[in-house]
């Protein structure tokens, strides 16, 4: 899928149904993803998610850990997806 979509289809319905489970749970959202997912990691961000799954090693610009932590580390949690 592309940016456009994700931003225009998927990315207000995230932001929605987080804001309902954080206004009535202490939960933490978790999303499963495959492949090449970078691209979208600031717009999960943006949306409340708390958790991404998996962070698939051998896809697209996903391959340097310490980057993505870089990055990423002080706003999402990843689970698997270490070589």
């Amino acid at each position: 899928m592309s940016p456009l979509t994700f931003s225009a289809l998927f990315e207000p319905r995230y932001h929605r149904l987080i804001d309902l489970v954080k206004s009535k749970t202490q939960a933490k959202v978790c999303l499963h993803t495959c492949g090449a997912t970078y691209w979208i990691r600031q717009n999960l961000v943006d949306v409340g998610m708390d958790v991404v799954h998996l962070l698939q090693p051998t896809a697209l610009r996903n391959d340097d850990a310490l980057r993505i932590k870089r990055e990423f580390g002080d706003r999402l949690t990843f689970v698997g997806g270490l070589r």
